[in-house]
């Protein structure tokens, strides 16, 4: 539990993962290293748009295409407590306040998520939003940007939850497009590692259950054709690849599009209008 992959060697098909935070022996830096082979065996590689997976794949089998396109902004999450006094919004709803890129959403339970963006693109005074160091001055920033752009989270926030944003990393993301989805029958990319988008397509989590929906097919297809085991079946990560890969590259132009349209206001707004007339039509 807790072990972070850190390495990838396809010479001799093993992974290497580590931790800080484990109850076996460390070494002198007090990290916990474990190897794990897994030479004869297939790989599903589901580790997100930086997959270590994916560049080794790449760097030993140059045929493998693929296409990464950053995202131009960074995030950073604001938490309500989790039974926040006041709420406001609909918990059915993932709700994305297109003004300034703010997606708000039930994370378990009563407790919401507020991530905020930061584009210096668009915005190229957001360096406050970025600072590691919580300030009055910053507090009262995020509060006036919240007040403008999402009014509905001041009620749900504590106090405390302003200082507390300042001390989170911020993260980013990329598009990821895939000239196919396998290697060899030993590696198959999933989800993010396959086909990352753009957040505010909403087509992340859609299409990585897609993804296990299909995989769950052809292994069901797989046993039933052998009578029992599906690993007998030599081809089952080529006939995941067969039945996936044109939806895969249909769907990478438009959260590439997508990433490329925040970077001018004019494109920002005609985005946001379309998310405006797709809003109105539910």
């Amino acid at each position: 539990m807790g072990m972070n992959l850190r390495d990838v060697d396809l010479s001799s098909s093993s992974l290497t993962f580590e931790s800080r935070h484990d109850g076996r022996k460390a070494d002198e830096t007090g990290v916990v290293e474990e190897v794990v082979n897994f030479s004869g065996k297939r790989l599903l590689d589901c580790t997100g748009c930086f997959s270590k997976v994916r560049p080794a794949v790449q760097n030993a089998d140059p045929s493998l295409g693929v296409t990464t396109t950053p995202w131009r902004l960074h995030f950073r999450n604001l938490y309500t407590a989790p039974h926040p006094a006041q709420v406001s919004l609909d918990p059915k709803v993932h709700h994305i306040f297109t003004s300034a890129g703010i997606y708000a959403a039930v994370l378990k339970g009563s407790r919401w998520v507020f991530s905020l963006s930061a584009n210096k693109e668009r915005d190229s005074d957001c360096d406050w939003m970025l600072a590691e160091e919580s300030t009055a001055g910053g507090i009262e920033r995020l509060k006036a940007h919240l007040t403008q752009h999402c009014p509905a989270a001041l009620g749900m926030l504590e106090e405390e939850e302003y200082k507390r944003f300042f001390t989170r990393r911020t993260f980013t993301g990329q598009v990821v497009q895939l000239s196919r989805l396998h290697h060899g029958e030993s590696i198959l990319f999933l989800g993010d590692a396959a086909h990352s988008v753009f957040p505010a397509t909403g087509e992340g989590i859609n299409s990585a259950l897609e993804d296990v929906s299909t995989l769950i097919e052809i292994l069901a297809s797989a046993k039933a054709q052998v009578g029992g085991d599906a690993s007998a079946v030599h081809d089952l990560f080529a006939s995941y690849n067969a039945a996936r890969i044109d939806d895969h590259c249909h769907l990478a132009p438009l959260p590439i599009s997508n990433a490329g349209l925040l970077s001018s206001h004019k494109e920002s707004s005609i985005l946001r209008e379309g998310v405006r007339v797709i809003d109105s039509c539910r």
